[in-house]
């Protein structure tokens, strides 16, 4: 953020000079591959509770750079829960991670609209198993940032507005 009237869009940024504005919690959900312990050919959506989520440990997943709140969430929720995640492949953003994750190159926690049902092809639903994990468990928060100053609040109000208005039209409700 250069000072001027810039914008992020996602999760918070750490800083003295940042103001945050939630919009919303979003779901999430684990994709693996037909690699994992864990896969089931003859499912496309898997029920979390059934899963021994520990069997991940050393498998390959997909994540952002190491710094990245986002990525620190995730890594922080998998090491709770028993589950030494293998990073294999980081890529700079988390479209790519899942969309690389949809093609089965690794698994990943990622926001349920990159899963949607309705954007999974048909050949990607043979090679894939998705888990919406349970709200009370994890979720990651989504919001803008800015930078501080009294010039903002109008702008500011206008982005919130339009991003709401957007995120509850495609944010899944659970």
């Amino acid at each position: 953020m250069s000072g001027t009237l810039d914008f992020f869009i996602g999760h918070a940024l750490q800083s003295h000079k940042v103001e945050y504005k939630p919009i919303a919690q979003l779901p999430l959900v684990l994709i693996i591959p037909e690699t994992s312990k864990l896969y089931n050919p003859d499912k496309v959506f898997l029920n979390y509770q059934d899963l021994d989520l520990t069997k991940l440990s050393g498998e390959e997943f997909i994540g952002t750079p190491q710094e990245d709140n986002y990525q620190r969430l995730v890594t922080s929720f998998l090491n709770d829960i028993g589950v030494t995640a293998e990073i294999n492949v980081e890529v700079p953003d988390l479209h790519l991670a899942s969309d690389l994750a949809l093609e089965h190159v690794g698994a990943i926690i990622t926001p349920e609209p990159f899963a949607n049902p309705r954007r999974l092809t048909d050949e990607q639903k043979k090679h894939i198993n998705v888990i919406e994990i349970p709200t009370d468990v994890l979720t990651a928060n989504f919001g803008i940032s800015y930078i501080k100053n009294k010039q903002t609040s109008e702008p500011v109000t206008d982005l919130l507005n339009i991003i709401s208005e957007y995120v509850d039209e495609y944010v899944p409700k659970r």
